[in-house]
């Protein structure tokens, strides 16, 4: 994570995710949980986690705000989801 600005920067880990259910709608599979967020002044447990794949090339996960203070704002982060060899390579 980091500023808009350029600064602050720092990292944040989910972990413990728990599936709740998972929906398909349109081009999207949906997988709704909560999970636990770290954060400066220790870990975050039950924070309200949405992880939308579109057509297996575009994820979106969407953290809740409310549990985390805003911390990471209310926008979803963006990313690209890797294939499990390329996960697999990754680890090393």
């Amino acid at each position: 994570m980091i500023k808009t600005d350029g600064t602050s920067s720092h990292t944040h880990t989910v972990t413990n995710y728990v599936l709740a259910d998972t929906s398909n709608q349109n081009n999207y599979t949906i997988f709704n949980g909560t999970g636990t967020v770290s954060m400066p002044q220790g870990p975050i447990t039950g924070v309200p986690i949405s992880i939308q794949i579109m057509n297996n090339t575009l994820g979106i996960i969407n953290i809740g705000p409310n549990k985390i203070d805003n911390h990471l704002g209310t926008e979803p982060l963006y990313g690209i989801p890797l294939e499990e060899s390329e996960y697999n390579e990754n680890k090393h």
